[in-house]
């Protein structure tokens, strides 16, 4: 397998969300969290994408504003303009949960 074919590339996201219709940010066993929502909305573009990261966790029905979470993507899936990043992925996403910014991030920390 090449180095390609294995790296990842890891990216710094600015996410802002309505809460009223989430139990909050993490993934929850009842109800749904907006990291689930975006974790999917990320796998329709990159298969391989597992968990986000973020910097906290919100309760339920809180907002965000500026909520700052990382994504590592295959370097070999990641096939677009980094410009381009959060608009492919806000395809995917209901329209309270929106990626404000994505910017490249350096890996292995």
């Amino acid at each position: 397998m090449s180095i390609r074919g294995s790296q990842k590339l890891k990216f710094k996201l600015l996410i802002a969300y309505e809460g009223t219709n989430y139990e909050g940010w993490q993934v929850q066993k009842i109800g749904i969290g907006v990291q689930q929502l975006i974790e999917e909305a990320f796998r329709r573009v990159f298969p391989s994408v597992d968990r986000i990261h973020s910097s906290s966790r919100t309760d339920t029905g809180v907002h965000a504003l500026g909520m700052v979470a990382h994504v590592e993507i295959p370097a070999r899936e990641f096939n677009m303009p980094l410009a381009k990043l959060a608009l492919a992925i806000n395809a995917h996403l209901p329209r309270d949960i929106r990626i404000i910014s994505a910017s490249k991030a350096p890996s292995g920390r």
